[in-house]
Formats: structure tokens, C-alpha cells, sequence
């Protein structure tokens, strides 16, 4: 009975031997057939018995570990992509033949993301263009993403490698968007420029997804850790989830926004219009005086987003029996590329104060911070004139202040965060006589619950691209395979058609704009494009902007035949079949 169970244990570890041989076999030398890092149902199997780990799963265990330790601004030190503005991609389709449809961004203020990287690892820069599914007054897009890789050579050309119509994940243009490096494995991440808790992450193969990340991370509760307590206000710690979150709005989904917990008991609303006027006007005329400054320092900046201060208070802050009059509020100044102005696309940043301005990339952008404006009598002043508190003097931001009474006098609490939107202290001082004790100290850190999801495959696209054509009264499809056909009947067949509706708004009276576009079924056979035409018709001594309806197409790839459908046929569809993976 032994033996046999030996003989048994041996017949076993052979077979998962042969089918981990088999498996590195396709991985690694039938490249043409399949993509290198595609976990195929040989390897998945294999993985089970031997307890391997897919590099995706690794760097995915390594973003939770930051999320986790409050290093998700790490995530930047994988980045290799750059995005290329409008103006750049332009410049390129001029000499590439395969960009040239890039060239109609510049005119028709498409919302695009050209991500520029070595992709493949060879040395050579590709591109990544990724769109969200265009607007349209019915608001049934939601699929109609497109993402198109092209890979660069030694030529300085470009040849398209991949591409899908109708791609899962939805972002806005400009949302987090980036090719990631780590460990020889390139990735491409997709997260909200918000509510950045959230993320997709694909595995990327000479530029084909071969499998998808989906992370998410939500605060179950907060660590409060009392470092000094002389005078504590109970409700700080009582009250931390609903404090921390009141500063970290876009932490994660318990977001609880509560005005309350941004004035003290010992603050009182000032209600006189005149003072709230003159604390308004000091405000904003020490905000620009600031700005002005900092703009010096970029080239080509505009201001973008400024905080508008509303609410005005009065307090005894310094407990020398007379009120400081002050208004503050919490957000961000953000200044952008002069080119979002033209073209809607260019970089953002936003500006910190304090020990000097601090320029970053999307991901940090929109750092909150504290902007007051304060008067005591008829004098400006602060919290250094006041007491010599610096409140930039750390590298925490300060996010706002509260006044509260106490039995030993009035105490000021400034809020600071650091700059991943991790940890939070709260700083308590007893302000008197021109300077202040440091009484209170507590720090709040996030306990999280994180959720990940893997899904293994390789998405292989479609064998063509969709873009607009020059004119852009068509769309034409360009083959992945130059050999596929009958590709220019196709072109053809797919223009009649959409002349036809064009000659039906009457050009004689109205004025041809653009075709807005939208597949809403892609594969290798079929293709099934929704398609509205925009025009403008004569309003007074103006043009007033019309859309027909939306219009349907079946294009059939194998014949070059299009045909008219109806909503009925098409709107019978499952979004699982309207995709090819």
C-alpha cells in the first residue's frame, strides 16, 4: 500500500512537471501565438500546484503595502510615461503617416491622452493613445473608450500593434493615466483624479493587456495617537473619522463634509456686510499678491482654480479680551499650462505655500491647504505677528484652524495633513501675551480595508483602428494586417453611407461641423458604429449648433457590406457581445 502511494505521489509531481515545462514553453517561446506574461489555463494550473506568483499580483501586493502605509505618492517613482500635449502629437502626425489622424485633435478639441514611453522594453519610445467615450446628448457611451498602442522602431517610425474600440475601462482625459515600470514589467494605470482610492492597473505585453488589477481601499476607522494632552477637547478623539475625513474628503468613500467641525465654540459668525466685504477684499488682494509671485516661477502659466473665501469669523484668539476679525477657508490653487486654454490639454499644478512653492505632477495635484486673511483692530496680522507661531515651519500642510474655550483660556487648533492625504495632527496652542504654548498634540492615521481583484488573459483587440477622416465627414478604418481586405471598399461603402445622411440636413442652408462617432460593437467580423452629424444653421447674425439623430450601421468586415439597423436591433445587444477579447 506504501509503494502504491509513493508510485502515485511520483505519477503526480511528474505530470505537474511536464505541464510547468509545457507552460514555459508557450510563456516564453511561442510568442507569435501568444503574449509574453498571458496566464494561459496550463499555467493557471501550474500556479496552483507550485504557488507561484504572477508579476501583476506582485506589484499589485506592493501598491497595497504603500496604500496601507500611507506611500501611494510612491507610485510616482514607477512612472516612465510622459503625456503629450495636443501641439506635440500634431507635430508628430506631420511626419508619420500612422499618427496622421492625430492631426484633427488640434481642430475639433477631442479629449485624448497620448502617453509617450518604452513600452516594450527595447530602447525605443512608443505611444499609447487613450479616449473616453465622446459626449452625446443621449448619454449612452459609456463604453465606447478606445485605447491604440503603436510601437516606435530605430526609424523614428510608428506601426499600430493593438487596439480596442469598446475598452472597459472608463477615465477622463485628464484623470491619472500612466505607464508604469517595475521589475522589467510595464503597466498602464488608470485612476480618478478625485477619488484616487480606486484603480486599474493593466499588465501590459508589447503593449497588449494580459491582465487587469483592480484595486480599492476604504478607512474602517482612525488610529488617534495622544502625543501631548495638557487640554484636550474630548470631541478630537471622539469625533476623529468625521475630522479626518472632513480635511481628506477624497480619501476614500466616507466622505463627511461637515462645516460645524471647521469653527470652534469659541468662534461666532460675523453677519455685518461691511466687514465681511473688507475681510473679503484683504483676502483676495494678499492671495494674488502671493500668487503673482509664484507665477514668476512657470512659463506659459494661467490661473486655473482659486479659493473663494465666503465665510467670515471673530474670536479671541491671542485671550487679550478683544475679538480678531478673520475669514479662512480650505482648498487649492491650481495654475495651468497656457495651452488648456486653447486646446484643453497641457498640465496642471497646483501651488503650496510656506516653505516655497511646491510644483508637482497630476497625481498631487490639488493639495489642500489653509488661506486666511486676519485683522486685529484696524491691523493686518497672522499667526507669526500674532505669537511667532509659524504654521508652515514642518513639512505637514496646514489645512484650517479652530478656536475653543477652556477653563485655562481660548486655545487654537491647526489642522495639518502630510502630503499623501495620510496622517493628520492635530496641534493645540495657548496664545497669550505674544507668544504660545503648544498644549495639545494628537495624530490621526487611517486603519484601511482593501479589496483586489486579478483577472488573467490576454484582451486582443480588434485588427483595426476607427478614426476620423480629414475632412471629418467619415470615419475610415486602418488594418492592423495591411493584407486584411477588402479594406478600401469598406472605407468607401462606410463614406456613402454617412453622405447620404449628411445631404439630408440641406447644406445649402446649414453649415456641415464634424461627425461625432460612437462603435458600440467591435470585432474582427462585425462593426456596428453609431454615428450623429453636428451642423450649424443661421441664428440672427450667429450659427446655432444642431446634432441630428444618432444614426446606426452594421459593417460587415468579412464582405465590406454596411447596412442601416434600427435601435431595436441594436439596442438587443449585451455588452458582453459587443466586445471582442
Amino acid at each position: 500500500m506504501k509503494k502504491k502511494a509513493i508510485i502515485s505521489l511520483v505519477i503526480i509531481l511528474i505530470v505537474i512537471l511536464m505541464l510547468f515545462a509545457g507552460s514555459q514553453n508557450i510563456h516564453f517561446e511561442n510568442k507569435g501565438e501568444t503574449v509574453k506574461g498571458y496566464l494561459t489555463n496550463i499555467e493557471a494550473v501550474t500556479a496552483m500546484y507550485c504557488k507561484q506568483i504572477t508579476p501583476l499580483e506582485e506589484f499589485g501586493k506592493q501598491i497595497e503595502q504603500m496604500c496601507r502605509e500611507g506611500r501611494r505618492a510612491e507610485i510616482d517613482n514607477y512612472v516612465i510615461s510622459e503625456s503629450l500635449s495636443m501641439e506635440e502629437a500634431a507635430l508628430l502626425a506631420e511626419k508619420e503617416p500612422a499618427l496622421k489622424h492625430m492631426k484633427e485633435y488640434l481642430n475639433l478639441l477631442d479629449e485624448v491622452c497620448i502617453l509617450f514611453a518604452d513600452i516594450n522594453n527595447d530602447g525605443i519610445e512608443d505611444i499609447i493613445e487613450y479616449a473616453p467615450a465622446q459626449d452625446r446628448y443621449d448619454m449612452i457611451s459609456e463604453l465606447s473608450n478606445r485605447i491604440y498602442t503603436y510601437l516606435g522602431n530605430e526609424n523614428e517610425e510608428y506601426k499600430l500593434v493593438y487596439s480596442q474600440p469598446l475598452f472597459d475601462t472608463k477615465a477622463e482625459y485628464d484623470d491619472i493615466i500612466q505607464i508604469l515600470l517595475y521589475e522589467n514589467e510595464t503597466y498602464l494605470l488608470f485612476s480618478d483624479q478625485e477619488d484616487q482610492y480606486k484603480m486599474t492597473i493593466y499588465w501590459l505585453s508589447e503593449g497588449i493587456p494580459c491582465g487587469r488589477f483592480e484595486f480599492e481601499y476604504q478607512c474602517i476607522d482612525v488610529n488617534a495617537e495622544v502625543i501631548k494632552n495638557e487640554i484636550l477637547n474630548s470631541e478630537i478623539i471622539n469625533k476623529s473619522m468625521d475630522i479626518y475625513h472632513n480635511i481628506n474628503l477624497n480619501h476614500c468613500s466616507c466622505s463627511r463634509l461637515n462645516e460645524s467641525l471647521n469653527y470652534g465654540n469659541a468662534e461666532t459668525m460675523i453677519t455685518d456686510e461691511r466687514k465681511i466685504g473688507e475681510l473679503k477684499a484683504g483676502y483676495g488682494k494678499e492671495e494674488m499678491a502671493e500668487l503673482s509671485v509664484l507665477l514668476k516661477e512657470y512659463e506659459n502659466a494661467w490661473l486655473w482654480m482659486i479659493p473663494n473665501a465666503e465665510i467670515a469669523f471673530m474670536g479671541d484668539i491671542n485671550n487679550d479680551g478683544n475679538v480678531e476679525e478673520y475669514i479662512k477657508q480650505t482648498s487649492s490653487v491650481w495654475i495651468c499650462d497656457l495651452s488648456v486654454l486653447k486646446t484643453r490639454q497641457g498640465r496642471r499644478y497646483n501651488v503650496l505655500f510656506g516653505n516655497g512653492e511646491w510644483k508637482c505632477n497630476v497625481r498631487h495635484g490639488g493639495k489642500n491647504r489653509i488661506f486666511y486673511y486676519m485683522k486685529t483692530g484696524n491691523e493686518e496680522t497672522d499667526f507669526k505677528k500674532l505669537c511667532g507661531l509659524d504654521i508652515w515651519a514642518n513639512e505637514l500642510i496646514p489645512q484650517y484652524f479652530l478656536v475653543d474655550e477652556t477653563p485655562q483660556g481660548n486655545i487654537t487648533y491647526i489642522i495639518y495633513q502630510d502630503i499623501s492625504d495620510f496622517e493628520q495632527r492635530i496641534e493645540g496652542y495657548i496664545i497669550k501675551e505674544g507668544t504660545y504654548e503648544h498644549v495639545v498634540s494628537v495624530k490621526y492615521t487611517p486603519v484601511l480595508e482593501c479589496s483586489s481583484n486579478y483577472e488573467f488573459g490576454e484582451n486582443k483587440g480588434v485588427n483595426y483602428a476607427i478614426y476620423r477622416t480629414e475632412d471629418q465627414r467619415s470615419v475610415r478604418l486602418a488594418w492592423i494586417d495591411e493584407e486584411e481586405a477588402p479594406k478600401e471598399q469598406i472605407n468607401q461603402n462606410i463614406r456613402c453611407m454617412i453622405e447620404k445622411k449628411i445631404a439630408e440636413i440641406g447644406e445649402e442652408e446649414c453649415s456641415f461641423v464634424y461627425l461625432g462617432y460612437w462603435p458600440i460593437k467591435a470585432t474582427d467580423e462585425i462593426l456596428i458604429l453609431e454615428y450623429s452629424i453636428a451642423y450649424d444653421i443661421p441664428w440672427g447674425n450667429e450659427w446655432d449648433r444642431k446634432w441630428t439623430e444618432i444614426y446606426s450601421m452594421e459593417v460587415d468586415l468579412i464582405t465590406g457590406e454596411c447596412r442601416e439597423i434600427d435601435s431595436e436591433e441594436r439596442n438587443a445587444m449585451s455588452k458582453e457581445e459587443s466586445q471582442q477579447w
